[in-house]
């Protein structure tokens, strides 16, 4: 495996080139070192003034590979035509190159939206991780073992976070890290997730969003990094989120942000914003950027403990809280749920309503301690002798798909378990189905029981 930095030989690539020249040689690793020749904006020149500005950029290559072959590091340059993103990014596959080391060069706004960086486009379209070098110190002092690089990783609960906390361990292969995980939320959003109801405040998250968000991210962290010792920050925000992982770089005097990348392409970066491309451009930091990609390495076995299971206490739908027993394990957890309809106001212009009215809080409490009761007879027996936990929760929603996504967020499930008729095609459509609302909404696994 190689690194492969691209070099126009300014002093923001001699940085990136020293940054690349110091991994390789603490992963022990070569150096392919690219310049990419391109006529473009040049078609007017004679062929003779072209082959001498190719002699040129040849002899510079020649001088910085042997500059950075007085590190120690085993190098190979490599003169290449046509436009310099692309070719890099062509250079750049699984099978020969470990990492990519850029230099950000600092266009404008105006020239990033037109046309985009060249770091920008690689970081977006390589396979493999893209390093964005603005100071080369602080990771040369670190491959030497001077001190701890300073690592936050911007994380969210996506598969793109995944892959940016796998990368750490390739960091930690080399030397400590001192690493920060920040996550930047909207307390309406997450209420929203959450299906809390109730007045809040705009700049802070509630009690339960900061308990459920910070349980979340310690799970993801840990079954990632292990037992690895990190900081986790959370910042509620309802601006940009990228100012924000900005604001806890400077905070924590980040040498390295980590984000992960959808990377989309074409037309796509259009109309899908860019998380980690607004990280690129606001970051006064170096920013390292993995793809998705790196996610999608073979996981370890991940297993059930938490199982949310609903029912409406027909036969079918009981069946569902044998099969989430059964899901979970000595020390899990079986959340039982049972969503109530909404008693809606009687509407006065529609005659015979008016019989229809709201229960009253005592009612509601009383009706509740009964369902709760009900859902309490339907815990098998041998739960307890199991080591399996059981908690019951009632509520009430007009959307009771909605209801049981919202009550997975908060108790965390590893998997929801409920029961389906099975209706398909026509039937389902006009029928429809609670079930299928829940996987299409929910990110979490789901397991259906079907009709006999």
């Amino acid at each position: 495996m190689r690194i492969l930095v691209g070099t126009d030989f300014s002093e923001q690539a001699v940085q990136a080139a020293n940054a690349a020249a110091a991994l390789a040689n603490a992963w022990g690793e070569s150096l392919v070192l690219a310049h990419v020749y391109s006529e473009s904006g040049f078609e007017d020149f004679s062929p003779r003034v072209l082959s001498e500005m190719a002699t040129v950029a040849g002899k510079n290559l020649k001088a910085e590979a042997k500059r950075l072959r007085e590190t120690g590091v085993t190098v190979v340059d490599e003169l290449m035509t046509g436009a310099p993103y692309e070719c890099l990014v062509e250079k750049a596959k699984p099978d020969f190159v470990k990492l990519v080391v850029v230099s950000s060069q600092g266009r404008s706004a105006a020239g990033r939206w037109l046309l985009g960086s060249v770091s920008e486009r690689v970081a977006e379209a390589a396979q493999v991780p893209t390093l964005v070098v603005r100071e080369a110190k602080p990771i040369e002092d670190w491959t030497a073992g001077e001190r701890p690089l300073r690592v936050l990783i911007a994380c969210d609960l996506s598969p793109a976070s995944d892959a940016a906390l796998k990368f750490v361990k390739v960091l930690q292969q080399v030397g400590p890290c001192d690493i920060t995980v920040g996550y930047v939320d909207s307390p309406l959003s997450e209420r929203a997730r959450l299906g809390l109801k109730g007045p809040t405040s705009l700049t802070a998250n509630d009690p339960e969003v900061q308990r459920v968000v910070e349980r979340d991210l310690n799970r993801k962290v840990q079954d990632i990094l292990g037992k690895t010792r990190c900081k986790v920050v959370i910042e509620p925000n309802l601006g940009r989120p990228d100012y924000a992982v900005a604001h806890m770089a400077a905070a924590s005097k980040a040498d390295l942000v980590i984000t992960g990348t959808h990377q989309w392409h074409g037309t796509a970066r259009l109309w899908h914003a860019s998380f980690s491309r607004d990280i690129l451009h606001t970051c006064r930091t170096n920013v390292l950027c993995v793809p998705i990609s790196n996610a999608n390495s073979p996981a370890g076995i991940h297993p059930v403990s938490r199982v949310l299971v609903t029912t409406d206490f027909s036969k079918l739908g009981n069946t569902a809280i044998a099969q989430a027993f059964s899901l979970s394990r000595s020390g899990g957890v079986v959340h039982l749920l049972h969503v109530l309809p909404v008693n809606d106001y009687p509407n006065p212009l529609i005659g015979g309503q008016m019989k229809k009215l709201q229960p009253t809080k005592k009612e509601w409490t009383k009706l509740k301690r009964q369902v709760e009761a009900k859902l309490a007879e339907l815990i098998p027996s041998e739960a307890a002798e199991l080591g399996i936990e059981s908690e019951i929760e009632v509520v009430e929603d007009r959307e009771p798909a909605q209801a049981i996504v919202q009550a997975a967020e908060r108790f965390g499930a590893d998997a929801i378990c409920l029961a389906t008729h099975g209706h398909t095609g026509i039937t389902s459509t006009l029928m429809g189905s609670v079930a299928q609302a829940v996987v299409n909404q929910t990110k979490r696994p789901v397991h259906l029981i079907k009709a006999e």
